[in-house]
């Protein structure tokens, strides 16, 4: 019964869970059976990765690793503290090198690799990121064989969204260094 509800039909006193209860759930084990991430209060279940998902995200941090500077480091599939409502994990992340255990809560640069969550990425997850101050977030579309880069923070998201195909070549913002071709990393 509850499956066929709409979000018009629940109680209005529904409230999401903040990321530091669910960062609590995490230690005690709750979710060891399933993968899910925080995004805007709600569980998140996510899908498995595919062929192209698993390559693409190993390829690209290989690819980044020998322009990345001391005091950054490379970071793949690991929990990002964007604020208090939402614990996403990115693909590859661009993070502060700071020493200790720790989820960052700022980065350089965000990747997610798009093949089957394209919607969350694009209207749920870029809005999180803008708002947790990532300077720069790309999505490598897998379907379309495409890699939309998003920079330009203001108060309402993204102020520059540019699409690169096959030929063109990436230069991450805050690894000036690195020079990335679209069909290199499409063609891992």
């Amino acid at each position: 019964m509850l499956e066929s509800m709409e979000a018009r039909d629940l109680p209005d006193n529904v409230r999401g869970i903040r990321r530091v209860e669910f960062e609590r759930l995490v230690e005690l084990g709750v979710f060891r059976d399933v993968r899910v991430e925080l995004l805007a209060g709600q569980l998140v279940e996510m899908s498995p990765q595919g062929d192209a998902h698993s390559s693409i995200t190993a390829f690209l941090a290989d690819l980044l690793r020998p322009f990345i500077p001391s005091h950054m480091q490379i970071r793949q599939h690991s929990g990002f503290r964007a604020g208090d409502m939402s614990m996403p994990e990115p693909d590859v992340s661009v993070i502060p090198r700071i020493r200790g255990y720790h989820h960052p809560s700022e980065a350089f640069l965000i990747v997610e690799i798009a093949d089957s969550s394209l919607y969350n990425d694009r209207n749920i997850k870029a809005r999180i990121y803008a708002d947790a101050g990532v300077r720069e977030y790309w999505i490598i579309n897998v379907k379309r064989e495409q890699i939309e880069v998003r920079t330009s923070l203001t108060a309402s998201g993204y102020g520059n969204v540019q699409v690169f195909t096959r030929g063109d070549v990436l230069r991450p913002t805050m690894i000036p260094d690195a020079v990335l071709e679209v069909s290199a990393i499409l063609d891992c």
